[in-house]
């Protein structure tokens, strides 16, 4: 496995789900484990994304795991410029001022122009055999997306 502390998932989904879980986090690149988006496993492993928001949950929160770290941004809703990121829950309550277009972002529009990603704390193990997708993963998408079959 590339996250052996996703062992501990197999407790709460089924054993095929977590194998295919840790296989594409571990084949994400580096230059975006700092960004996962639930929205984007879901689509490219054909999981339901309620399903997918309970493992990336129990993958944050669970003591046994921690694999992860919530990163809510807010974006700019009138250029649409990264305007704060945060690790704790946001303070909806103040406006705040976008550094690229100078508009104050009323609270309310605040709120709905933040997104919610995953930070992974810990580095992927890696060996040969990993490269090889799991049982289940859709072969299709893994064509368009550029990723390796075996």
């Amino acid at each position: 496995m590339f996250y052996p502390c996703l062992e501990n998932l197999k407790k709460k989904f089924s054993n095929q789900t977590v194998d295919l879980f840790d296989w594409w986090l571990g084949t994400r690149r580096s230059n975006v484990r700092k960004n996962i988006n639930p929205l984007q496993f879901s689509l490219d492993c054909d999981i339901d994304i309620e399903y997918t928001l309970k493992l990336f949950s129990y993958s944050t929160f669970d003591p046994s795991i921690q694999l992860f770290k919530r990163k809510f941004v807010t974006y700019c809703p009138f250029c649409d410029h990264r305007v704060i990121t945060q690790y704790d829950e946001p303070n909806f309550e103040n406006s705040i001022e976008c550094r690229n277009c100078g508009v104050t972002i009323p609270s309310d529009m605040y709120k709905t122009n933040t997104e919610l990603y995953f930070e992974l704390l810990i580095s992927p193990n890696h060996n040969q055999d990993q490269d090889i997708p799991p049982i289940g993963a859709n072969q299709k998408k893994q064509k368009a997306f550029g990723c390796p079959i075996y």
